[in-house]
C-alpha cells in the first residue's frame, strides 16, 4: 500500500493555477511532499509569494529555485529532490490531481516502473482543439516509433514513478525542453523498466501562458532522433560482435562462409548514422499511413 508520495510540478509563472491546485493535492489520501520548481530568479507573476502564503497551511510544501535553465532542468531538479518512494509529476494547468490515485494504483498493481496518464487512448478526456491535438499526436507517433517505446503518449507530463527507477535514469540527460519526457521513458526502457499508460483527463489552459516554443521543440526532436540512431548503431555493433564470436568457433570452411556474410553485413557506424534519418522517416511514414488511412 502506498502511503507517502512526492509530487513534482514545474511552476514558472503559474501563480493562479498553483493557488487552486495545491489545496486539492493535499486532499488526497496520502502523506504528501510537494516540490514546486520555479526559475532561478523567480517567476514574474508572484508565484513565489503565492507559495509562501500556501506554506502557512500545508506542510512539506517546498519551492525550489532551479540552478539551471529550461523545463527539462526544472523537472530533473524536482525529481532529484524528491524524498518519497513514489513520485508523481504533473503540469500546473492541465492535469487533475484527483486522478493521481489511479496512476499510483496501476503502478502498484502491475509492479510497473512508470505509469503515464495518456491523452491518446480510447477513454482519454482531452479538452484541446484539433489544431493543437493533431501535431502533438503526430510528434508522439514519431518518438514512439523511433525509440520503440510502445507508448502512445510519450510526452505526457502526468506520470507516477518508482523513485529508485527514475532517479537512476536521469543522469546526464541530453534534451533540454519538453522532450525530456520522451528521453526519460527511453532511459527507463533501456534499463529494463516496465512502462504502462492509462487514459487521463487533459484540460485546456485557463490562466497563465503556454511555455511551448517551436525552435527548442525542434532542437529536442533532433536530439531524440540522434538517440534513436545511436541505439541502431549499438544494435549493429552487437550483431557484428556476435558474428565474430560465432565465426571464431567454427571450422575453416564455415568460417570462410561466415566472413563473406560478415563482409556483406558490415556497415560502419558513420554509415548507419547517415542512414538514420531515412530509416526514421520510413518507420514514421508507415505508422502515420496506418493511423490515418
Amino acid at each position: 500500500m502506498i502511503n507517502m508520495i512526492s509530487v513534482v510540478i514545474p511552476v514558472m509563472n503559474e501563480s493562479e493555477n498553483i493557488a487552486q491546485l495545491v489545496p486539492r493535492i493535499y486532499l488526497l489520501p496520502y502523506d504528501v511532499e510537494v516540490l514546486l520548481v520555479d526559475v532561478k530568479d523567480g517567476s514574474s507573476d508572484g508565484t513565489g509569494e503565492v507559495v509562501a502564503e500556501l506554506k502557512n497551511n500545508y506542510k512539506n510544501l517546498n519551492l525550489i529555485r532551479q540552478s539551471g535553465k529550461g523545463f527539462a532542468n526544472a523537472l530533473i531538479e524536482g525529481l532529484k529532490a524528491a524524498n518519497c518512494e513514489f513520485i508523481v509529476t504533473m503540469d500546473a494547468e492541465n492535469h487533475i490531481p484527483e486522478e493521481i490515485p489511479v496512476l499510483l494504483q496501476k503502478l502498484q498493481d502491475e509492479n510497473a516502473d512508470v505509469v503515464i496518464g495518456s491523452r491518446f487512448l480510447k477513454d482519454s478526456d482531452v479538452d484541446l482543439d484539433r489544431k493543437r491535438f493533431l501535431p502533438s499526436q503526430i510528434g508522439n507517433m514519431i518518438a514512439s516509433a523511433s525509440l520503440k517505446l510502445k507508448i502512445k503518449d510519450c510526452s505526457s507530463g502526468f506520470r507516477a514513478y518508482k523513485a529508485s527507477t527514475v532517479q537512476n535514469a536521469i543522469e546526464n540527460m541530453k534534451t533540454q525542453y519538453f522532450s525530456v519526457q520522451v528521453e526519460i521513458l527511453d532511459r527507463v526502457k533501456e534499463a529494463g523498466g516496465k512502462l504502462l499508460e492509462i487514459p487521463c483527463t487533459y484540460l485546456a489552459r485557463e490562466s497563465g501562458e503556454s511555455k511551448y516554443k517551436i525552435e527548442p521543440a525542434f532542437m529536442d526532436g533532433m536530439h531524440i532522433l540522434k538517440i534513436a540512431t545511436d541505439h541502431r548503431v549499438e544494435d549493429m555493433k552487437s550483431t557484428i560482435e556476435d558474428m565474430k564470436e560465432k565465426a571464431g568457433s567454427m571450422g575453416k570452411e564455415t568460417t570462410g562462409n561466415m566472413k563473406e556474410k560478415f563482409r556483406d553485413m558490415k556497415i560502419g557506424a558513420d554509415q548507419v548514422k547517415a542512414k538514420g534519418k531515412e530509416m526514421f522517416r520510413g518507420t514514421f511514414k508507415n505508422k502515420f499511413k496506418n493511423k490515418f488511412n
